[in-house]
């Protein structure tokens, strides 16, 4: 998987999260997360390209 793709799928995770919560500072926190992943750069993903047991 991509660093792009990992970034795709962490925002539309907390996306998701955001949608089901109706609590206002919740709701506050998901969105500067969902600001913070947008900016992030691809390098902050790393990829684990060890095998998997």
């Amino acid at each position: 998987m991509s660093p792009a793709e990992l970034k795709r799928l962490n925002v539309a995770h907390l996306q998701k999260v955001l949608d089901r919560t109706v609590d206002l500072p919740e709701r506050d926190r998901l969105e500067r997360l969902i600001g913070e992943e947008h900016i992030k750069p691809d390098c902050a993903y790393p990829i684990d390209s060890s095998p998997r047991r």
